[in-house]
């Protein structure tokens, strides 16, 4: 259900869409996820933040609900030439400070790249306090079934917050100088 919000901010370039699943598609999503990935306060994803790299139509174990995203996406951003995606998955954890989400190893090089778009979906947020998601003047909050979309060489801030807030985030490439390798999680 495309919400109010992006009829607002089409202009700007920031999609919001609500109830992305149905609550039967989310429920065995989020059971799927947290086999996967543990539960938000869980102990088996070692780390708050984890990113891999992948072609585009690469197989692996979120691939799914990363095509439909990501097809999801192509309604409002050409993805026709992208390569593959970033593929990040933050539990509880936030970028520390206002970003433009970058290839960090192309920026090591001295040159800037920006994804197509960033997407982001939220599989669980509950009993939140802060974290919402600045982009530019925009401020959204973040909720469980929620895709925020926006144009890739925007700034944007998370709040410092408690609570539960888990976030896939999906980093459309046409270009990249990332490669699979330097990636410390393996997604098999």
């Amino acid at each position: 259900m495309v919400t109010d919000i992006q009829k607002i901010h089409e202009r700007q370039s920031i999609i919001v869409i609500d109830d992305y699943l149905s609550k039967s598609e989310l429920e065995k999503f989020q059971k799927y996820f947290y086999e996967k990935v543990g539960d938000v306060f869980g102990n088996k994803m070692e780390k708050p933040s984890s990113r891999q790299w992948f072609d585009c139509w690469d197989e692996h174990k979120f691939s799914d609900i990363c095509k439909d995203l990501f097809l999801l996406s192509s309604q409002y951003f050409d993805t026709s030439k992208c390569i593959g995606y970033e593929f990040w998955v933050r539990k509880n954890s936030r970028p520390d400070s206002w970003h433009f989400d970058i290839d960090e190893k192309a920026e090591e090089l001295g040159k800037t790249s920006y994804p197509v778009c960033t997407i982001i979906f939220y599989p669980e947020v509950s009993h939140l306090n802060g974290g919402r998601i600045h982009i530019e003047d925009t401020i959204i909050t973040p909720k469980t079934n929620r895709v925020i979309i926006f144009s890739a060489n925007v700034e944007h801030f998370v709040e410092e917050f408690t609570g539960k807030r888990c976030g896939i985030l999906i980093l459309p490439r046409e270009i990249s100088l990332i490669k699979k390798e330097i990636f410390i999680e393996d997604c098999d």
